[in-house]
């Protein structure tokens, strides 16, 4: 597990990229290993990074791999809402999610490979890309956690939560934000957060509120116990698409470092990457375009 959570986490890094600011990562590493001492569980080397994506997020990998984005950080108010997330994650990694659900999709893994499996239970999308299928934004790849999984996740996650000594009802909070972030947003359908990825209705937020309620707090003080001070450890995080990397505005990609910018044909579906930009043309019967895949890819070296 640990040697598919390493290749799954070397695929996050060139297909997502990490934030490297130190301030903010720090600052998430500090609340993690808070919970992981909670957790006790030696078994399990923790390494907890910050995803370079804009779109709210967290997701984990086997062997200890846990990741939020900065676009789910800028959206938490307060620490309590943090460590209810990380909470979340950590129990996917301790109950060993990912590869049981990437286990009853066999015959996707062996299509896929096993890291491209594991990254479609945590995130269809991002699956798609690594798996390298042509399905490119497909949000068929693999099915995110179960809904048994992400219960399991939620209990675990709370009472781990509360034995560090951080308030259970942050989870609960936390996606009360992500709801009102995607009632903002419009509720596109292709929008891939951490709503795709963890559904949440009232339903489940109202079980999650209940199991709080029932959680003992351990004393201990918080990090950043203010929400000025939560905000003050994430000053700087970029919001939105990050243009060091290059950004696709509608069907133009534009990248300001290398001075240079391409216009996609209408109808094309794009994806962009730290390594890459790509663009594949739909498949005949869309658009009119002609049978089968056509490709165009940039790398960061050479632009072209």
């Amino acid at each position: 597990e640990k040697k598919l959570g390493r290749e799954a986490a070397d695929e996050v890094e060139q297909t997502i990229g990490l934030v490297r600011d130190p301030r903010p990562l720090e600052y998430v590493r500090r609340v993690a290993g808070r919970l992981a001492q909670a957790a006790q569980r030696a078994d399990i080397a923790w390494q907890v990074n910050v995803a370079d994506d804009g779109a709210p997020n967290a997701f984990a990998l086997p062997g200890g791999w846990v990741y939020v984005t900065r676009g789910l950080l800028v959206l938490l108010n307060t620490e309590d809402e943090l460590a209810g997330v990380l909470g979340h994650e950590m129990s996917h990694v301790t109950e060993r999610h990912a590869v049981r659900q990437a286990r009853a999709s066999t015959p996707f893994t062996v299509l896929f490979g096993v890291p491209a499996a594991i990254l479609g239970t945590v995130s269809p999308t991002l699956g798609g890309i690594v798996g390298g299928t042509g399905q490119l934004l497909s949000k068929v790849t693999l099915a995110p956690y179960s809904r048994d999984q992400e219960r399991e996740a939620d209990e675990r996650g709370i009472a781990l939560a509360a034995r560090a000594g951080w308030d259970p009802m942050g989870l609960a909070a936390s996606l009360h934000a992500l709801h009102e972030e995607e009632a903002l947003a419009g509720g596109d359908p292709d929008r891939v957060g951490f709503l795709a990825t963890h559904p949440s209705g009232r339903e489940r937020v109202a079980t999650i509120q209940d199991l709080a309620r029932r959680q003992a707090r351990a004393p201990a003080a918080p990090i950043a116990g203010t929400r000025s001070a939560f905000l003050g450890r994430i000053e700087g995080l970029v919001v939105g698409d990050n243009p060091a990397t290059g950004v696709f505005l509608g069907t133009l990609f534009v990248h300001p470092d290398l001075d240079a910018a391409v216009e996609m044909p209408a109808g094309w579906k794009t994806a962009n990457t730290p390594a890459a930009a790509r663009a594949v043309a739909p498949p005949h019967g869309e658009r009119g375009v002609a049978r089968g895949w056509c490709r165009w890819t940039t790398t960061r070296r050479s632009f072209g």
